[in-house]
């Protein structure tokens, strides 16, 4: 072969091999496309912490106190509060793909069966504590098909994140795989999230249905991020730094 060919050949695998390894070294933005910060309330809502993220009504008793960063969600044990978050999970992207990112502290045991975060219920997906007070996800209609095997640490902030991608869902804890669980119908994810309890059809006693806010979160919530892509399992790691 020619030495000019070969050269210039070696010199083109080079320029290729330096531009792969300097895209390589870019950080990957995590910035969300959708934020909540919940550091204040501002006529019975939490404003929104980014350009597409609109206001988030309140329901019930939810206050604000000292939170990861700034403020935060603070919710009772009784009466059940509720923070309603305008989003279409759906609508994000053009394969359905999303993450949602929020950081949970439990007040104790009473925040077992705890609402964290309520897309759709049986229809959708459901982010919560149970009985042993351990993070849990129910989708499709099946309760707790994914479970923690330790409780959440009372009084202590630990970054949740639920990854969708392809009929899949992905639970993490503290930037830890808990599990993964099929989501066949997405369609199903209303467009307003509930957090710190759901609402259900609760029967009186004299027969009548009355909507109540229940299965509360005891503790706080902090910072929802809503992202429009499945995050990597390395990227959901660096959001719980």
């Amino acid at each position: 072969m020619n030495p000019l060919v070969l050269s210039r050949f070696f010199a083109f695998c080079l320029s290729i091999s330096t531009m792969v390894a300097t895209l390589r070294a870019q950080p990957v933005d995590l910035s969300p496309v959708m934020r909540w910060s919940f550091d204040r309330l501002e006529n019975g809502a939490f404003p929104g912490a980014s350009s597409a993220a609109r206001s988030a009504a309140v329901e019930g008793r939810v206050e604000v106190e000292a939170g990861r960063a700034g403020g935060s969600a603070s919710f009772a044990e009784e009466p059940s509060g509720q923070v309603l978050v305008p989003v279409d999970l759906t609508a994000l992207s053009r394969d359905g793909s999303f993450t949602v990112a929020f950081w949970a502290c439990p007040g104790g045991r009473a925040a077992q069966y705890g609402t964290c975060l309520d897309a759709g219920a049986n229809k959708g997906f459901v982010i919560r504590t149970n009985n042993r007070g351990a993070l849990s996800l129910s989708a499709g209609g099946v309760w707790n098909v994914v479970a923690d095997s330790a409780p959440l640490p009372e009084g202590a902030w630990t970054h949740v994140a639920l990854v969708h991608r392809a009929g899949q869902l992905r639970l993490f804890a503290g930037g830890r795989l808990v599990g993964t669980a099929p989501l066949a119908a997405p369609t199903a994810i209303p467009a307003v999230l509930r957090m710190g309890s759901v609402t259900e059809r609760m029967k009186q006693p004299d027969g009548a249905l009355v909507e109540s806010r229940v299965k509360g979160f005891v503790g706080a919530l902090d910072e929802l991020q809503i992202h429009a892509r499945a995050l990597s399992d390395e990227e959901v790691s660096r959001l719980a730094r």
